[in-house]
């Protein structure tokens, strides 16, 4: 089964073949394959993507893959325990820095970090033994995640919100550069983060698809080979499942059928209940009639001096669905509208067919 997985990704690219015949010669056992299967194109669109050659009944499970055959953010690979405790204090720094009071955030960042050690720090220190796979991710990287775009590009983007989202992951990177370099990780430069971060986030794993935001200290990113081949539906055929092997010692991701797959049929999973614009910057797709988006509504006010009464009655109705609405709601008679009300109105949570369904 294996060696015809091996042999479908020949022809579609080299890369990943030859991660494949890695695996396939030197860690047989670390991945197995139950069905047969074949790595092809999809379409222009979608490009690569994993297909059945047989029908797959639902319940069953398709193959497995060693947790030692990819990236987690849980433990670094191939490093001596002080290069490992040293990893390990520069990420809890850097993620207590900027997200000491956001749980979610804070473990997500250390788990991210973490990867992006074993990716690019093995790349570039000669003491750390460069893992099969960091090489294959670090060649592939995701040129079409907007961090990756050129600069260039910034003067066809039409969203500002987009270009807002940009701008501000850039200058959060850049920041962060900064903090690897003081904290003697020199060789991480701003140009390679870009590109690793746009690796991690767009291949990363989600156990929990349907609220793909939440990260406890439980969570752990991995990044892992053959299972990132598949392509993203909201109404998927497979899911993911992790499982201990207790004779073998050794952690699996598990690819399970949750419905009847057909031959010829395409193998899909769900990266996470993501809005558009979250699907765009991470992986570098939106998808059509997404039943999880949402957009930004800017209330631009203009000159305050301006108002209407459109205007007057649409921020009482706001006023009226925020019951906890910090500011006192005098400030609406105001001549003058307070800069932290402005801010305050802007609406995430409408989505298209809210409006379609209520115009006002």
């Amino acid at each position: 089964m294996l060696k015809s997985l091996v042999n479908s990704a020949k022809s579609v690219n080299g890369n990943l073949y030859n991660l494949l015949s890695n695996i396939q010669n030197n860690f047989r056992h670390k991945l197995r394959v139950d069905y047969p299967l074949k790595i092809t194109n999809i379409s222009p669109v979608k490009k690569l993507g994993i297909v059945s050659e047989e029908k797959i009944l639902s319940g069953a499970n398709i193959l497995s893959v060693s947790l030692t055959q990819g990236i987690t953010g849980y433990d670094l690979q191939d490093c001596d325990q002080n290069t490992t405790n040293r990893l390990q204090e520069i990420a809890d720094k850097i993620a207590t820095k900027y997200h000491e009071k956001n749980p979610t955030q804070y473990y997500y960042t250390q788990n991210m970090l973490k990867c992006i050690f074993q990716i690019l720090a093995q790349q570039s220190d000669p003491s750390l033994s460069v893992h099969h796979y960091a090489k294959f991710l670090y060649d592939d990287y995701p040129k079409n995640v907007p961090l990756n775009w050129p600069l260039s590009l910034g003067q066809f983007i039409t969203s500002t919100h987009l270009q807002s989202l940009i701008d501000a992951q850039r200058t959060y990177l850049m920041s962060l550069a900064g903090d690897l370099e003081q904290n003697g990780l020199p060789l991480i430069n701003y140009p390679e983060l870009l590109k690793t971060v746009g690796i991690v986030r767009s291949r990363a794993l989600n156990f929990t698809p349907e609220a793909p935001k939440i990260f406890t200290q439980d969570s752990v990113l991995i990044l892992c080979p053959v299972i990132d081949v598949l392509n993203h539906s909201f109404k998927p055929n497979c899911r993911i499942e992790g499982r201990y092997n207790s004779l073998e010692n050794d952690s699996f991701v598990e690819l399970r059928v949750i419905e009847d797959i057909q031959p010829g049929e395409e193998l899909t999973i769900n990266y996470g209940n993501y809005n558009n614009y979250d699907m765009l910057m991470k992986f570098g797709f939106m998808v059509d009639n997404n039943p999880f988006d949402e957009f930004p509504l800017n209330l631009n006010f203009g000159n305050y001096l301006e108002y209407t009464t459109q205007l007057f009655d649409l921020k009482n109705k706001i006023f009226l669905k925020v019951p906890d609405f910090s500011l006192e709601k005098i400030s609406i008679y105001k001549d003058k509208i307070d800069p932290k009300l402005l801010a305050l109105l802007r609406i995430y949570f409408l989505t298209e067919e809210d409006l379609k369904r209520n115009p006002e």
